[in-house]
């Protein structure tokens, strides 16, 4: 399930979002591209918990196997 039925996230991002979101948002992110991130942020997060893998995961090669299965499944990531 990508997100709990109240609209949280879940998996080991969940408790960064609010903070990430404050970050875009001062960087001038518009609330579309807020979104576009909200989803990939999420499906990372996802992708992390599916795998038995926490935060630390994101420093390593790990995530290259991520962005592969991304893009094979025609879901390019938001820039």
């Amino acid at each position: 399930m990508p997100e709990r039925r109240d609209g949280r996230l879940s998996g080991p991002l969940a408790g960064y979002w609010v903070g990430f979101r404050e970050h875009l948002i001062d960087l001038g992110y518009a609330p579309p591209s807020v979104n576009a991130q909200r989803a990939l942020f999420r499906d990372v997060s996802l992708w992390l918990e599916s795998r038995g893998l926490g935060v630390d995961a994101l420093c390593t090669g790990e995530m290259d196997e991520f962005v592969v299965l991304r893009r094979r499944r025609g879901r390019p990531l938001p820039s």
